[in-house]
C-alpha cells in the first residue's frame, strides 16, 4: 500500500521531531544552543522559534537555510570544535561550556554526519531516521508495552493493590 503525499509530509515532519527533540535532550541543550552556534560562527540563520517548532512538529515548511544550518552545525560537532575553540571562548565563552559539556553530533547508521539533505529527506518523509533515533511505538505496540511494564512494576498485581508501595 503507497501512503499518500500529505501522510508522507506528516509522518516526516514527526520523525524531524523525534530526531530534534533527543538530539536536544542527549545533549541537554535549551532550544536556543543550536541557532547561537549557527549565527557566532555564520553557519547559517535558524532561529530559537524554529528550533522549537522543529521539535514539536509544529514547522511545517523550513527554508533550505535551516537544513543548512543545522546540517553544518552538526558537522561541526562530529569533527569536534577545537577548530573554533578561541573564537568561542572569546566572544561566547557560555556557549563553549555549554557544547564542551555535550555536543554529540547526529549519525546515519553508518555513524556518518547527517548532511542538510538527509535531514530534508526526513523531514519530507522520504527517508526514515536513523535505527538508533528510531524509538516510536506505535498504537498498537504501546498497549501491550504498557501492560508489560505495569506487570513488571506491580509483580503482577494490580495497580490499585500496590500504589502504595
Amino acid at each position: 500500500m503507497t501512503i499518500g503525499f500529505r501522510q508522507r509530509l506528516l509522518n516526516g515532519r514527526r520523525a524531524m521531531a523525534h530526531l530534534i527533540h533527543v538530539w536536544h535532550e542527549r545533549n541537554g541543550w535549551s532550544h536556543k544552543v543550536l541557532p547561537a552556534l549557527a549565527e557566532c560562527l555564520s553557519l547559517g540563520k535558524v532561529h530559537n522559534s524554529q528550533i522549537s517548532n522543529l521539535r514539536n512538529g509544529k514547522l511545517s515548511s523550513p527554508g533550505p537555510e535551516v537544513f543548512l544550518a543545522l546540517a553544518q552545525a552538526n558537522l561541526l560537532l562530529y569533527e569536534g570544535i577545537d577548530k573554533v575553540r578561541d573564537k568561542l571562548k572569546k566572544e561566547h565563552p557560555e556557549l563553549l561550556k555549554v557544547l564542551l559539556d555535550s555536543g554529540v553530533p547526529l549519525t546515519d547508521d553508518a555513524q556518518q554526519p547527517l548532511s542538510a539533505g538527509a535531514l530534508f529527506e526526513i523531514f519530507l518523509g522520504l527517508k526514515p531516521l536513523p535505527l538508533c533515533f528510531d524509538w516510536f511505538i506505535e498504537d498498537h505496540e504501546a498497549q501491550l508495552l504498557s501492560a508489560a511494564l505495569a506487570d513488571q512494576l506491580c509483580c503482577k498485581k494490580t495497580w490499585r493493590q500496590c500504589r502504595d508501595e
